[in-house]
């Protein structure tokens, strides 16, 4: 996105609104990592049990 697109962005929805925007696409590949960590884990307990 260039800066003209932000500029419009923050004019259109609101600066909170494009900050959660921002947020929920930064956090998203951490939650997505994060679920793959728990799904290893739950497999390795399942083997060992």
């Amino acid at each position: 996105m260039s800066f003209v697109d932000w500029v419009k962005m923050v004019q259109d929805v609101g600066f909170p609104i494009l900050v959660v925007i921002y947020l929920m696409f930064r956090l998203n590949k951490r939650f997505s990592h994060l679920n793959q960590t728990v799904r290893s884990l739950v497999k390795k307990i399942r083997e060992k049990g």
